[in-house]
Formats: C-alpha cells, structure tokens, sequence
C-alpha cells in the first residue's frame, strides 16, 4: 500500500529538515548518502551462477554549505580541541522530511568522518559553496529499517 499523498503534493527540499548536534546554526544546501555491499555471484556447474557472496557494507554521506556555513563548521572544531578537520568526527546527523499532515519520516546517519572536502567558485555564480564528503561509520538507519 502507498502513502497518501496530502493534496498531491510530494517531498521537496522545502519538506526537509537537517539536524547536526553541536552545530546547529548550519544550513547545508544539499544532503546525498548512500550505502553499497558487495556482492559476488556463485558459480557452478556449466557456468551458470547457483549464489552469492556478500563482503563489506559501506555507507558515505556528502553535505553542500555556503562558506559562510564552513567557516562556522571550522570555528566548532577548533574549539572542540581540533587542529585537523579530518579528525572532527559528527556522531550523528538526522534528516526529517515530511508534508504538511502527514507523518515525519526520520533517517540517521551515524558516526561521520571527514574523508574529502572541495570548494570551487565559477564566474557568474551567485553564491561559494563547500562540498564535504563523509565516510559513515557507524551506519545509516532509514525510519526503522538499517540500511
């Protein structure tokens, strides 16, 4: 059965909400995260695959600001002791989306740790975001299922 859209309307960026204990003056302008396993067939008999083999699970999240936002996150891990952004971890980040009437659907995102940051400005741009990429370490919970 599907949900019930509230007068058809459908998520957008204006029904989410992005939670980061400790730095919550942020306003990131993009969220992705995404998590793989690898997976491998089994082959036997004539060639033909009869299985298949899991290995590692991996989860990474990456999160768009303005420099104005960066600087921020910069001046938080300075106070909290750090000299290295690659060693200020966030424990966790939490994603709310939902429409006017209808339930709030929660996704967390555990333990995240710096692994690439990148700025880039072209000319005509009207604004100088900060990309970060995080490996997640800690794993990602989509409502009540682990992903």
């Amino acid at each position: 059965m599907s949900r019930q859209l509230i007068n058809g309307k459908c998520y957008d960026w204006s029904s989410v909400t992005i939670n980061m204990p400790g730095l919550d003056y942020l306003e990131p302008t993009k969220i992705e995260y995404d998590g793989e396993r690898e997976t491998e067939p089994i082959y036997g008999k004539g060639g033909k695959v009869r299985g298949y083999g899991t290995g590692n699970l991996k989860h990474s999240a990456k999160i768009e600001m303005a420099e104005e936002d960066f600087d921020e996150y910069c001046r938080v891990a300075k106070t909290k002791g750090y000299s290295s952004l690659y060693g200020f971890a966030m424990d966790k980040v939490t994603v709310s989306y939902a429409d006017e009437g209808a339930p709030i659907q929660t996704d967390v995102i555990n333990k995240l740790v710096l692994s690439k940051w990148g700025k880039a400005a072209s000319q005509g741009d009207k604004n100088f975001n900060i990309s970060l990429e995080f490996s997640v370490i800690g794993g990602i919970k989509l409502g009540d299922i682990e992903a």
